[in-house]
């Protein structure tokens, strides 16, 4: 699990994903977390949902402090609740983006403080695990789509390829070459499908692999070097836009 409780006036977070699902409680402002056709402007006292890998954005509607709270569960502890709780043997995937209850607003607000502050794994586990049961219980969840057609094949060998290889430095051409379309048809296929080109999936994904990093416990400076960034100002300029911190704040 992650968390993060953040007030922002000027932070403008670049188009990212995150691997986790992700749970947004938007304690005061109005942010648009909307990114090209999909359109998210919350107001306080709302909760926004996000599926492992969707892409947004995050910025002040007016100019205005905007303060929140997020919690990212892992895929694996998700997917566990979801079984247990709606005894549905899939990968469960969002079917809306904000959620408006009172109730559960509260009980999130007050958990995510209380686990702000909980050193003992267990104890955060159960914590967590029931707050996803209260969650499942509220929303609507569809499967995992399965039925790849041979557009969106193409794009997932981009994508297994750049999973496999984004410590690397990535090169179009030998992807080309890799893969056997050209490098224009990938690009357009892979943003179509994933929302994102290659090379800022790419970094999306180092940064993931840093926050990793600096969980156990690798300092800072080394992270960049360690995560296929060429110098330490581009790893945290690139940090602070997806994440919201620099590198150092981060833990």
């Amino acid at each position: 699990m992650e968390l993060l409780r953040a007030s922002f006036t000027t932070q403008y977070f670049k188009p990212h994903f995150h691997e986790q699902y992700a749970l947004i409680l938007l304690e005061e402002g109005n942010v648009d977390y909307s990114y090209k056709d999909k359109i998210r402007v919350l107001e306080g006292g709302s909760i926004l949902l996000l599926n492992p890998y969707e892409v947004h954005t995050g910025k002040s509607v007016n100019g205005e402090p905007w303060n929140f709270r997020s919690l990212y569960i892992s895929q694996e502890l998700f997917h566990q609740v979801y079984r247990e709780t709606a005894q549905e043997d899939y990968r469960p995937v969002f079917t809306q983006s904000v959620l408006q209850n009172p109730a559960f607003v509260r009980l999130f607000s007050s958990m995510h403080e209380y686990l702000l502050s909980e050193t003992e794994e267990p104890v955060a586990r159960v914590i967590a695990r029931n707050l996803l049961g209260a969650l499942v219980g509220l929303c609507s969840f569809e499967p995992l789509r399965q039925d790849w057609g041979q557009f969106e094949e193409k794009a997932a060998a981009v994508k297994a390829y750049l999973e496999n290889h984004y410590l690397e430095q990535i090169r179009l051409d030998e992807l080309e070459k890799e893969l056997g379309f050209s490098k224009y048809y990938l690009i357009r296929t892979f943003e179509a499908v994933y929302g994102l080109s290659p090379i800022r999936y790419t970094i999306n994904l180092r940064i993931e692999e840093a926050k990793r990093l600096l969980y156990n416990g690798m300092k800072y400076t080394e992270v960049a070097y360690s995560t296929g960034f060429y110098d330490q100002s581009h790893f945290i300029r690139h940090f602070k836009l997806i994440v919201g911190v620099t590198p150092k704040a981060f833990c």
